[in-house]
């Protein structure tokens, strides 16, 4: 698999952050055939952590049983204009990635 790009804004509303990422990301859960007939190994996000700035907000376990290209959205009280939001996924095929963007 190539890497997959995350495309992830945050916004201030009030005091609190807007943040909205979207993973491209098969999401195969092992059960579904491709074009030959053959199931297609399993290959889905396991792992997404969030950061604000460099602590750790949140965690998710996640698994085959989400769609394809998933989307994720959070509320972060307290983040101010400039703070950094971070995420680092992990699938189960030991892929990771990461990306950070500034919240405006």
């Amino acid at each position: 698999m190539k890497q997959s790009p995350i495309r992830m804004r945050a916004s201030l509303d009030g005091d609190t952050a807007l943040v909205k990422m979207l993973i491209s990301h098969p999401m195969d859960s092992g059960v579904t055939k491709d074009s030959n007939g053959q199931i297609r190994k399993a290959n889905f996000i396991s792992e997404v952590d969030l950061f604000l700035n460099t602590a750790l907000v949140a965690r998710l376990h996640t698994g085959p049983g989400i769609s394809a290209d998933p989307l994720f959205g959070w509320r972060l009280k307290g983040a101010k204009a400039g703070d950094r939001i971070g995420v680092t996924w992990r699938d189960n095929q030991g892929l990771e990635q990461s990306f950070e963007t500034t919240v405006q």
